[in-house]
């Protein structure tokens, strides 16, 4: 009897031991349903694929995390055909970023999962700048090499470039399962069988987009590459970005199209603000893209020095002058702290700063200083508080005044306004990082017409502007196109009855 006693104590002792060191492999968690194994860290997130025995376990992102430190075949990938991944991850709305892997061997299902089975989860992911070089590989994708018949992949995204051989896909290789609510940014390059999605599908497709460049030999396609059987509904591909004008499923569009909240809405797509299409809202449209992007991703907030979609604070030392930041974030306890504060330098008697700005469309705060002896303007390109890169712009406050930071191209990257002090004209600057590509007349005068304000007045990506009479007080819209207007139009208004206080989307429509 007591021997009995004695080997059901120890079974129960060692299968507590073993929960208490997969607890400590990852960063908590049992692995059940109710208590999900918790991964903060790159590490951990590399774990995964070494523990098969965890690949029907449930597991949940607690923090956005960066693979870069996992080179060549250094990351492990999870999953394969003899056993696949059949449990949940749950990105919990937060990226990975910089998942890298690179291989020339003939070898099958590689992507951050290798193989999902009937009963995979995957939700509410992010991957952010993926580099998957695997040219003689099948079965590549960016979340997935394969999906089972079963497997649910929902409310994901992946950006970033994959080369495979055959059955390659920005998110899924081979799909034998179901996407939903889904979008690939990625460049595709492979042989047979390539899509901006998904390579080969006999699965199921709804609500998703693609808008990388997609480039292949036979059965190539801007959303999907090949398809035997499965159902793509309410999907799209950009017929511009990925110079791809047919694929095996889905509608193409253009980019202009691609960027109209009313052509997704009036397919069937479920976004904030809107109830006709349902109440999970999945989707919205990105402030700097002007695709739509999944309603949980975050965007740039300036100031943001360091890129992690947190708004920082930006000092300025009343007595010296001295510009200081201060990285803001989130405890493990999801309260809000702050880092250790930087200094940005300038001073009093040096120079200043005359606006945050996102020059080179890397999602970290850029600055646009003047010399306050001499009122040259110049940019710094930012990495924290480090400047990477110090250029003089050919404009000095003597003459010119800043006035807008805008996005006139729809590429990402701040463009400039200026206002000439002498005649009241305007000149838009259209930016590459700091490097100036065209200089063009707005129009404007003291005496005619003044820049009221900027907004992007029919969702296609690029700043419009917003002009107020002198005289009448009226307003008048401008859309742009670059440096270029493509149409005008009276917007009411007068000194004496309105003034413009604001720019919102009231009815989010984009």
């Amino acid at each position: 009897m007591m021997n009995k006693l004695f080997l059901v104590l120890v079974i129960g002792l060692v299968a507590f031991l073993s929960a208490v060191s997969q607890a400590a492999v990852y960063g908590g968690g049992s692995g059940t349903q109710e208590d999900p194994y918790q991964i903060m860290t790159a590490e951990q997130m590399n774990t995964i694929g070494l523990n098969s025995d965890d690949w029907d376990k449930y597991f949940v992102l607690m923090a956005d995390i960066d693979m870069s430190a996992y080179t060549g075949t250094q990351y492990n990938i999870i999953g394969n055909a003899v056993t696949k991944f059949t449990g949940t991850f749950d990105g919990n709305g937060y990226v990975i970023a910089n998942l890298s892997y690179a291989t020339s061997n003939a070898t099958t299902h590689v992507g951050l999962f290798g193989y999902l089975g009937a009963d995979a989860r995957i939700n509410y992911l992010g991957l952010d700048s993926i580099s998957i070089v695997a040219p003689n590989a099948n079965s590549v994708g960016g979340l997935a090499g394969a999906t089972e018949l079963g497997a649910l992949i929902t409310g994901c995204y992946t950006a970033g470039a994959i080369e495979g051989n055959s059955q390659v896909g920005g998110l899924v290789g081979t799909n034998n399962g179901a996407a939903t609510a889904c979008y690939s940014n990625c460049s595709i390059q492979g042989q047979n069988n390539v899509g901006g999605l998904i390579g080969y599908d006999t699965g199921v497709i709804v609500i998703c987009y693609a808008c990388g460049a997609v480039s292949g030999n036979t059965n190539t396609g801007g959303l999907v590459g090949n398809r035997s059987g499965g159902t793509v509904n309410s999907s799209f591909w950009d017929m511009d970005t990925s110079g791809q004008a047919t694929s095996a499923g889905g509608t193409g569009k253009t980019t202009l199209q691609m960027k109209s909240r009313a052509m997704f809405v009036n397919a069937g797509w479920d976004f904030v603000g809107e109830t006709v299409n349902g109440s999970n809202d999945f989707w919205k449209m990105s402030q700097m893209t002007h695709y739509p992007i999944l309603s949980w991703q975050k965007e740039v907030v300036y100031p943001d020095f360091n890129g992690d979609s947190m708004e920082d604070l930006l000092w300025r030392n009343v007595k010296t002058g001295e510009y200081l930041f201060s990285p803001m974030g989130v405890d493990p306890n999801g309260l809000l702290e702050m880092g250790t504060t930087e200094s940005l330098g300038g001073s009093r008697k040096t120079s200043e700063i005359k606006g945050i700005a996102d020059f080179n469309g890397d999602k970290k705060s850029d600055i646009l200083w003047r010399n306050v002896k001499t009122g040259a303007f110049w940019g710094s390109l930012m990495n924290g508080s480090t400047a990477i890169l110090n250029q003089d712009l050919a404009a000095n406050s003597k003459t010119l005044q800043i006035i807008g930071f805008v996005d006139l191209n729809a590429d990402g990257k701040t463009d400039l306004v200026w206002r000439e002090i002498k005649t009241g004209a305007y000149q838009g600057w259209l930016m590459d990082g700091l490097t100036v590509q065209a200089i063009q007349s707005l129009g404007g005068s003291k005496k005619t017409v003044q820049i009221a304000g900027f907004a992007d007045l029919n969702a296609d990506g690029m700043s419009d502007i917003i002009w107020r009479n002198v005289k009448t007080g009226a307003y008048q819209g401008t859309l742009m196109d670059g440096l270029a207007v493509t149409a005008t139009g009276d917007l009411g208004g007068t000194t004496r009855t309105i003034q413009i206080a604001g720019f919102a989307d009231l009815n989010a429509d984009g």
